[in-house]
């Protein structure tokens, strides 16, 4: 389903050796997305979106960790790979539980420098989307969710109208 409501062909399918629950299941939106996560448990996992028909779209994979549980923690995570390709280059510090890190506060992204909540593959394209979570060393990637936004530009009204006025000047001057 997308933003709209309206119902979408996307698939989605995933696999994972371990997963992770609090029971919790209280809270804000907010801090319920992050109380389950798929983990690869040192056996690996995957997340792959099927018929995604975006043009161009972003990629935000939040994260989560039963590391920080003592709020709010900081864990050493692992680097992902979005349709085989790393997002940040490194492993990177991320923040547990967001239910553990600021409740009312904003999501914050892990961008290699600084720790957060999410990180983000920007500028992605095709209709097959593969998300993959390393494991180096036991340090590994919890995936509590995903969030794909349509980056497609919509041409402006005002350019189309130009462009329009302009081919029926030429129309209208080859007439004369």
């Amino acid at each position: 389903i997308d933003d709209s409501g309206a119902s979408i062909a996307t698939t989605l399918s995933y696999s994972a050796s371990n997963s992770w629950n609090t029971n919790a299941g209280v809270g804000t939106n907010d801090k319920r997305i992050t109380y389950g996560y798929l983990d690869d448990g040192g056996g690996g996992a995957s997340v792959t979106l099927n018929n995604i028909s975006y043009t161009s779209y972003d990629v935000y994979v939040i994260l989560a960790s039963d590391s920080g549980n003592n709020a709010p923690g900081t864990y050493t995570s692992e680097d992902v790979t979005v349709n085989g390709t790393d997002v940040i280059g490194s492993q990177f510090s991320a923040i547990g539980h967001f239910a553990h890190g600021q409740p009312s506060g904003p999501w914050i992204e892990s961008d290699g420098t600084t720790a957060g909540y999410y990180i983000l593959a920007s500028n992605q394209s095709g209709s097959t989307l593969t998300i993959v979570p390393k494991n180096v060393n036991g340090n590994r990637v919890g995936v509590a969710g995903l969030v794909v936004v349509d980056t497609t530009p919509i041409p402006e009204p005002s350019s189309t109208a130009l462009l329009g006025l302009g081919g029926l000047a030429l129309i209208l001057r080859r007439r004369k």
